[in-house]
């Protein structure tokens, strides 16, 4: 959405790949103004969506000498959510690079597992003999001592101007992801035609959202359930899954030259599946 209302002034940047700088292999500071121009920053200024930027700021990674790399990763980053001027020296056969941040905006994405890890359990330990609060560890009321409490320097918490934190997603909502961007995906990377039925696409988004697994899950079992089934059936093009007796199976359909699916074949694969109906 950002890019589009404001194109060619959004970077999205998978922080997770982010080292401190000094670190060879791994992307630094400097290459988020790689493809920007400095002049262009400047006079348009430069959204930079950090995502998954919980795997850097709020997760340790500890060396042999017991240094935390990630703190110093977080140390370049302040460089930059200050909005200073960031001189970038000559290395690698780049030329030196100086950028003001004065008009560049950081959004930080993520997860932050471990910080809704650690506010669950700090609502089963409000007090001796006390219930949790309903809504303790939810998403509603993430703080910025819970960022610092979950790995966050103090001084990048402190320049943080807002935080927003999503409810999780729904039954309803993995099951309208599943039948759109996720069939979608594997019906591509297949070049087959998948379907799949309620029952099925039911069972699958409960166990998604039941595992914390999520969305990728979903599509890794119906892609594990194909794979399998192309042994018996390598040349099918179409495939159907369904959840039957409680197990997730994928059957090879036949498509006539109308591009109808005619009947399924009799040769069938199956992965082991257990949906919430069963418990």
């Amino acid at each position: 959405t950002l890019s589009k209302e404001y194109p060619g002034l959004v970077r999205m940047i998978d922080f997770s790949r982010f080292a401190a700088d000094g670190w060879r292999g791994s992307l630094h500071l400097r290459d988020i103004f790689n493809c920007v121009g400095s002049d262009d920053i400047r006079r348009r200024g430069l959204i930079v969506v950090l995502d998954k930027a919980d795997k850097r700021l709020c997760e340790p990674a500890m060396g042999s000498g017991g240094t935390d790399y990630n703190v110093l990763l977080q140390n370049d980053l302040l460089k930059m959510m200050d909005g200073d001027v960031i001189e970038f020296g000559a290395e690698d056969k780049q030329p030196a690079l100086s950028v003001d941040c004065s008009r560049v905006s950081v959004i930080m994405l993520g997860a932050f597992e471990r910080l809704l890890e650690g506010k669950s359990q700090d609502a089963k330990h409000i007090g001796f003999g006390t219930a949790p609060r309903a809504d303790a560890g939810s998403h509603k009321d993430i703080s910025y001592n819970d960022l610092i409490h979950a790995g966050m320097r103090l001084e990048i918490a402190g320049r943080v101007n807002k935080i927003i934190a999503l409810e999780q997603l729904s039954v309803n909502d993995y099951k309208s992801i599943l039948r759109g961007p996720a069939l979608s995906g594997l019906q591509e990377s297949t070049g087959c035609k998948i379907s799949i039925d309620s029952a099925a696409a039911d069972a699958l988004a409960e166990q998604a959202i039941e595992s914390g697994l999520g969305v990728r899950w979903m599509r890794s079992a119906i892609l594990n359930a194909i794979d399998d089934a192309m042994f018996d059936a390598p040349e099918a093009k179409a495939w159907s899954v369904t959840l039957e007796d409680g197990r997730l199976r994928c059957r090879a359909k036949k498509l006539r030259k109308s591009g109808r699916a005619c009947m399924s074949r009799d040769r069938m694969a199956e992965l082991p599946f257990y949906s919430n109906h069963q418990k």
